[in-house]
């Protein structure tokens, strides 16, 4: 099977933010940059319905958003300011409506782009939108081995020069957004199956996710903790064992609050009760059932982080393919929510054209198709599978 890019190569090359992270011994110089505050456009006619009045009477559940309130349940996207669909009202209308949580890509190569200053113009602009649309935020990631800048790569540190590091950065970052950011990645993707890959392992030790979850509990005991991942989704994964045993390491410490399965898959022609994960070199499926027993055996609660089923090796027409993803969609969103572990869904994007996956210059496709809305933000079959399970979900708790 011809090998694809990675979305952690995807992001690393994609530019998303033009910046790394540096610290010194003699100290950070911050620099507050202009925040870019996205401003929400007012909806097409045909959804102006949907806006909230003083009306006393009770809003009618519509939206995913809508259904998603009224069941206690967070459903979200990632908002980017540095992506195209920034400027675009519609987009950003979408995911006003739409979501209730968003996700805040603060990564390192985006905080610092020279050494010693801090740069907070983009994270400060997800969290306004955010905010302003009454968006609950997810922070992703403190740390993270894939976002570091060059002068960090290509320089010489000390294990002690780096766990310093970890020290500013992490508490300067999660109390600047205190009261703000509700629930944090605290390390995305440790990379250690992948032997030589994940800079911190390599030059601090195995133990660098301890300290990072050490110290963001200090910055911030009120927020929520999480470490997140692919293929950790099963037993299957090549990553199920690496997060068990972080979860057991950081569980005797009273330092972890959830675990998050990032969920980029594909269907399987004809069954949509199963499906493909692709994570690194390794390809296997994964049955729904199976999947749900894997959440429950984490014991933790579960968030799936960045939710997107690929549909460019699915043959036949539009209607066709979209059906098989529609059904896919829609038996995942049954069992997540049935499993009552799990309260945080998010997708990762909304509209195809804008997904990861579609970008030719990074090995996409225009027919991967992946999110729940089209190239122009309509609805897809997708989007009314998801939305008919929340509708049945709320339905069965409120008779």
């Amino acid at each position: 099977m011809k090998k694809k890019l990675s979305r952690r190569d995807f992001l690393r090359l994609s530019g998303v933010a033009s910046a790394g992270l540096a610290l010194s011994a003699c100290g950070v110089k911050v620099i507050e940059t202009p925040t870019q505050t996205a401003t929400l456009l007012p909806l097409p006619s045909a959804t102006n319905t949907l806006a909230l009045t003083a009306s006393p009477t009770p809003k009618p559940l519509v939206t995913l958003r809508d259904y998603a309130e009224a069941s206690g349940i967070k459903i979200g996207t990632y908002i980017d300011p540095g992506a195209s669909f920034w400027n675009n009202p519609d987009w950003l209308s979408v995911a006003a409506r739409e979501f209730n949580l968003g996700v805040n890509s603060i990564y390192w190569h985006i905080l610092l782009p020279n050494e010693n200053e801090f740069d907070f113009g983009l994270p400060d602009a997800q969290v306004d939108f955010a905010l302003k649309n009454k968006m609950e935020i997810r922070g992703e990631a403190l740390v993270f081995s894939t976002f570091l800048p060059d002068w960090l790569k290509n320089g010489s540190f000390t294990r002690e020069q780096l766990i310093s590091l970890f020290q500013q950065v992490i508490t300067k970052v999660v109390t600047r957004y205190t009261g703000k950011i509700k629930t944090w990645v605290v390390v995305n993707e440790a990379g250690f199956i992948y032997q030589g890959w994940d800079y911190f392992e390599k030059n601090i030790g195995r133990n660098y996710v301890d300290i990072a979850f050490q110290i963001a509990r200090s910055a911030d005991p009120t927020t929520k903790l999480i470490y997140n991942d692919g293929g950790n989704e099963s037993s299957k994964g090549n990553k199920y064992q690496q997060t068990m045993q972080i979860i057991a390491s950081l569980r005797k410490q009273n330092l972890i609050d959830g675990i998050g399965l990032e969920l980029h898959i594909e269907p399987i022609s004809g069954d949509a009760t199963k499906f493909i994960v692709n994570e690194g070199t390794s390809q296997y499926v994964v049955l729904i059932d199976d999947l749900v027993q894997t959440m429950t055996q984490y014991e933790l609660p579960i968030y799936i982080t960045e939710l997107d089923v690929d549909l460019r090796n699915i043959k036949g027409s539009d209607s066709e393919r979209f059906a098989l993803q529609a059904s896919l969609y829609g038996n995942l969103m049954d069992a997540i929510l049935k499993s009552e572990v799990c309260k945080h869904i998010s997708f990762w994007g909304i509209g195809d054209k804008y997904s990861w996956l579609e970008q030719a210059s990074f090995n996409g496709s225009s027919l991967a198709n992946p999110t729940l809305f089209d190239d122009e933000l309509k609805p897809k079959p997708a989007y009314f599978a998801v939305s008919d399970e929340m509708k049945k979900y709320y339905a069965e708790r409120n008779p």
